[in-house]
């Protein structure tokens, strides 16, 4: 895959089997009519690996993927139909080989929005379009839209999770060194980044980590920082 830069895209064994499928179907124009379902925990990475899947088809083609939010892509839908003009909607998400719809877990417990997009998906995979959704949901929580893309899609699923720890404390590093923020919001990134303890669970967050030498430098005491992590919390 290349030579891949932490500045570029961080590859560990939690993303590297998902990262490996979106770019070889990015690079792979003759691989027609394919969906990719990435599924993944919030803050997982997910819409950075979109992010440098287009830039991998891009490099590759020299034309851009078509990489649309959930919301966009239905409000195109919409749009389409209050103007009788589904042929436009058709046009656009055809024009490039490969569709990135990030946010997917948007349509959960909505039957007839996956019905819709279903459609819309076999549609776009007759047309030679490539497709990778990424959602925080497994694909079995798809139920309505599994069912009518049965038989009619080669669909895949992968998965991707957090970083391995070192690559997050290197994350962590570039956050504390460019001296910005207050107290609380570092801590609080701290505990995103390094996962541990739940973010649920701040009143143990002193306890349970060790807070870099900056962070203990500034000399916050628990209860303030506490009190910080709670207003994220809200």
């Amino acid at each position: 895959m290349g030579n891949i830069s932490f500045n570029d895209y961080i590859l560990s064994r939690s993303n590297r089997k998902a990262a490996e499928k979106c770019f070889d179907l990015a690079r792979n124009k003759s691989e027609q009519g394919k969906i990719l379902f990435v599924q993944g925990p919030s803050s997982g990475g997910k819409t950075h690996l979109l992010r440098k899947t287009a830039e991998v088809y891009y490099k590759k083609y020299n034309e851009e993927a078509l990489a649309v939010h959930l919301r966009e892509m239905t409000d195109d839908i919409i749009k389409s139909v209050i103007e009788n003009n589904k042929e436009a909607f058709y046009e656009k998400y055809s024009s490039g080989r490969l569709l990135l719809v990030d946010d997917f877990h948007g349509i959960i417990g909505f039957s007839a929005t996956q019905g819709e997009l279903a459609t819309v998906f076999i549609r776009l995979v007759e047309q030679g379009v490539n497709i990778i959704l990424f959602s925080e949901y497994k694909l079995n929580q798809y139920a309505n839209m599994l069912l009518l893309l049965e038989d009619k899609a080669d669909l895949t699923q992968v998965t991707v999770s957090k970083a391995d720890l070192f690559l997050r404390k290197r994350v962590l590093e570039n956050l504390l060194a460019d001296g910005n923020g207050n107290v609380s919001g570092r801590v609080f990134r701290y505990i995103v980044l390094n996962k541990k303890i739940s973010i649920a669970s701040f009143k143990g967050c002193v306890a349970k980590i060790r807070l870099t030498e900056k962070l203990e430098g500034d000399k916050t005491d628990n209860k303030k920082i506490i009190k910080a992590l709670e207003e994220y919390k809200r």
